[in-house]
């Protein structure tokens, strides 16, 4: 699909397949050449700050080796904005970091979202006890049948 939408618009894309553990310890140097990563990044645990922080912090882009911005986006302002987010509690803390998300992906575009992860669960009438977290969708070991 990208191939073809890139060659759509006059780009010759050759396409390189790697394990996702090369991927992430190439893209984490500074100057590697790449010009786009096909990359998954679930949260860790659930605040934003563990994606917008590690995916977009410019001090994520200044190591050696290592580094979680593989966009490489470090932008003073940004930030400093979102530092400040990440120093606010509660519902204050979660209506800064969505604006920043908003305002970064439209004015600024360090990446471009191709899916999302949305799971469908169907359960019999018999399952019950289901249990669900906000980082690792639902416990199985919770589950329990009726």
């Amino acid at each position: 699909m990208i191939v073809r939408n890139l060659h759509g618009i006059g780009l010759d894309v050759s396409i390189r397949a790697l394990a996702v553990e090369v991927i992430n310890a190439k893209a984490g140097v500074p100057g590697e050449p790449y010009d786009m990563i096909l990359a998954d990044f679930p949260p860790s645990y659930p605040d934003p700050a563990d994606m917008l922080l590690r995916l977009l912090g410019g001090e994520n882009t200044r190591k050696p080796s290592g580094n979680d911005n593989f966009a490489y986006f470090d932008d003073p302002i940004y930030n400093r904005r979102l530092a400040a987010a990440n120093r606010l509690l509660g519902a204050a803390r979660f209506r800064a970091f969505s604006k920043l998300d908003a305002e970064i992906m439209r004015t600024q575009a360090p990446w471009a979202s191709l899916f999302e992860g949305s799971n469908t669960l169907l359960l019999s009438k018999r399952v019950g006890c289901l249990k669900i977290h906000s980082v690792f969708i639902r416990d199985y070991a919770a589950m329990c049948v009726r």
